[in-house]
């Protein structure tokens, strides 16, 4: 759909001739629709497998590094009681 390619199935099932051609009133309607759904599933799958991880490994390190030095400011104290 996205090329632009056209195959006439009315006469594929009734002639058993299918008059590939490229271009036509088809690819007009059908084509940005689409170019849409290859894009948007591009889209989602660089989401899923790169952003969505590198997100939970940054907020993984920033809770490590709080906890760090969140627990160095509490042992001072701890020890002292």
């Amino acid at each position: 759909m996205a090329v632009g390619l056209n195959i006439d199935f009315f006469s594929l099932f009734i002639n058993y001739e299918p008059k590939i051609y490229i271009g036509g009133d088809n690819v007009i309607f059908w084509g940005p629709l689409a170019w849409t759904v290859i894009f948007g599933l591009t889209f989602a799958t660089f989401l899923t497998l790169v952003i969505v991880p590198v997100m939970f490994y940054l907020s993984n390190r920033g809770k490590v590094k709080y906890r760090k030095k969140r627990g160095k400011e509490l042992q001072p104290n701890a020890e002292t009681n």
